[in-house]
């Protein structure tokens, strides 16, 4: 018997989604509306002028509040992103090179392949991320999407534990769009194929750094991966030097 699409299955998918796109809509939805208010708030102290006091006074005590919403936001957004986020500054380009180099190359995949059977499914596939940009100057200040797999994850395990699996996503240790899943076979053992993403925001995108010249355009089409891709799991810089990890305290740095 082959199941495709499941209306149950979809439901948690569909929960799952809005659970990992939680951290990047809190940071463009809620903070946005609160720099509204704040833009708001001061047109209202720019015109009330010389009207009156108490309409000054009330302007006055909305932008205050609207500037402490902003700031309560953007401090859970930074916890968040310190938890689910490799360093990655772009303020500085070949250190951000660096960094992605070695989340790329030498953390991510393995790491990923450590974690699918701890969560109680049998991983089929192997596990392949793209290669990062092979100069700084591929360095760019929007996110990075990393398919997983190039793009199709295969695990196998009974009914319950493929969607438990499924679930567990949202408490790894980076930000992953979970889509499309489909299953096949008869529990206890089925297959669950679905899509993954790897989701990567840079820190201070709105100061990235200059372009070096003598660095080259930074293109790259290899893939390297934890499962015996190219560059294997422990792949080093381009060119064939052993990439030394960023120094950081968080994963993948």
């Amino acid at each position: 018997m082959k199941l495709n699409r499941l209306n149950p299955v979809a439901v948690l998918v569909v929960g799952v989604v809005l659970c990992l796109l939680s951290g990047g809509g809190i940071y463009a939805l809620l903070i946005q509306s609160s720099q509204s208010r704040i833009n708001a708030a001061q047109a209202r102290i720019d015109a009330a002028g010389d009207v009156s006091d108490q309409a000054n006074l009330a302007a006055q005590r909305d932008l205050k509040n609207a500037k402490l919403q902003v700031a309560s936001i953007q401090k859970n957004w930074i916890k968040k992103q310190d938890s689910l986020m490799p360093p990655y500054d772009v303020s500085d380009r070949f250190r951000a090179w660096k960094q992605i180099s070695y989340e790329l190359e030498a953390y991510l995949g393995p790491d990923i392949e450590r974690w699918v059977p701890r969560t109680g499914v049998t991983l089929l596939s192997a596990v392949s991320v793209q290669a990062p940009p092979s100069s700084p100057n591929g360095i760019t200040n929007v996110p990075m999407v990393i398919p997983i797999g190039g793009g199709s994850v295969s695990v196998g395990g009974s009914f319950r534990n493929i969607l438990a699996h499924i679930l567990r996503w949202n408490n790894f240790n980076r930000l992953v769009l979970i889509d499309n899943l489909q299953l096949a076979g008869t529990s206890p053992y089925m297959e669950g194929t679905y899509s993954a993403k790897v989701i990567i925001f840079p820190q201070n995108e709105d100061k990235i750094g200059a372009a070096i010249p003598e660095a080259g355009s930074g293109t790259s089409t290899a893939t390297f991966g934890g499962a015996g891709g190219p560059g294997g799991p422990m792949g080093g810089m381009p060119g064939g030097a052993p990439m030394a990890p960023p120094q950081s305290g968080r994963p993948g740095g």
